[in-house]
């Protein structure tokens, strides 16, 4: 019978209609999925400009609640020489609750030996379509060893996360998205708070993970951290994402400067010999004369520092040290350490020791140390 039951044989009494196999289930789907759009042209919640309206400040309230959510809501991979950037699984997490009346889902739909392809579906129950989405991803490591079962159903997860983002982002229009993204981005690169601190802040988070500033200001193509704007600080955080996802490796992300760029270790204290070698030698003492005696001043210098090995660079002059303490203490003044503090550091250890000592990654500020002190030596 059309409504599910037939009647006994014998009596003629109404019995549920028993179906089995695939047809139950595809009788089951169908019957939930012609509720839910029942229920969403009876309730609709986007249909109409007030309806919009209110989905797009109810996800901007949410992807702006506080300054970690908003960072979660961005995105950036490298891929191929470019940097991809764009809205993440969070944000559209985020607009699915807003926007309402969605049936969201995703399935396996292939695996071989080397891949695993997901799909994942959003259907607008108001509009009655639905979008989908396929992601496929990589099972094997370099050496063309196949995943292990558990890394494989968390490739799958991942992969899965990433196809629903993709088809919500279908099935909610990008003009709508895009104003919740640019807010969220907004918040989340530090609104009103003073640019300096903004990069101090995004160099301390990175340092967790092992990449180095000179790694960073090279991802971004940049010379120097001072170049950093407000564009290079999203792409860090939608960057920070990627790598917490584990989309891309800390290496991926930030890859080690080569020496061959001029910026690696090796470059930066292959220059500094080179400079020092072309720096004349002192001239011996004049030949004291009669006069008046004078009393002379002693330039600062690094003789404190310890003398177990020599330093990456070289041993350290006295106008090296000067110049180390104004490249050091712009870097750390956002961290409340006065210029004083540095100068005693770096008396006490010696401008390497005492960058490290810091953080700061002396490679990255070698160059501009030897400069400073040839200039004002």
């Amino acid at each position: 019978m059309a409504n599910g039951m037939t009647r006994h044989e014998e009596d003629g009494a109404l019995i549920p209609e028993v179906i089995e196999g695939a047809n139950a289930l595809e009788a089951q789907v169908r019957a939930e999925t012609d509720i839910q759009i029942a229920t969403a042209k009876r309730y609709p919640l986007h249909s109409t400009a007030q309806g919009i309206e209110r989905a797009v400040n109810q996800a901007i309230a949410l992807a702006t609640g506080d300054q970690d959510t908003a960072a979660a809501c961005l995105y950036a991979v490298p891929r191929e020489g470019k940097m991809i950037e764009g809205r993440s699984v969070r944000l559209a997490e985020i607009m699915a609750a807003s926007w309402g009346n969605l049936r969201i889902c995703s399935r396996v739909i292939g695996a071989d030996q080397t891949h695993i392809t997901v799909e994942g579906l959003a259907h607008d129950l108001e509009n009655n379509v639905a979008y989908s989405a396929q992601v496929k991803r990589r099972i094997t490591r370099k050496d063309g060893r196949r995943y292990s079962d558990d890394m494989i159903t968390v490739t799958a997860n991942a992969a899965s996360s990433i196809a629903i983002r993709n088809a919500i982002f279908k099935a909610v229009p990008a003009a709508i998205a895009d104003r919740v993204y640019k807010a969220a981005r907004q918040m989340a690169t530090g609104g009103k708070m003073a640019i300096e601190t903004r990069r101090a802040k995004a160099l301390q988070r990175f340092a967790l993970i092992g990449a180095t500033e000179d790694r960073i200001v090279a991802r971004l193509g940049r010379h120097s951290l001072a170049e950093i704007d407000e564009d290079d600080l999203a792409t860090l955080i939608g960057l920070w994402n990627a790598v917490q996802a584990n989309e891309v490796s800390v290496d991926e992300a930030f890859p080690p400067v080569a020496p061959e760029d001029g910026k690696g270790a090796a470059a930066v204290a292959a220059k500094v010999k080179a400079k020092r070698a072309d720096t004349p030698k002192d001239q011996p003492a004049p030949e004291p004369q009669e006069g008046p005696a004078t009393v002379e001043t002693p330039a600062p210098t690094c003789q404190g520092k310890a003398e177990a090995e020599t330093p990456p660079y070289g041993d350290e002059t006295p106008e090296e040290c000067a110049a180390a303490v104004k490249v050091l203490w712009p870097k750390l003044r956002p961290k409340g350490v006065s210029q004083e503090e540095v100068g005693k550091a770096v008396r006490a250890a010696g401008w390497q020791a005492a960058a490290a000592g810091y953080g700061i990654d002396p490679a990255s500020i070698a160059s501009q140390v030897i400069d400073l002190a040839e200039v004002e030596g």
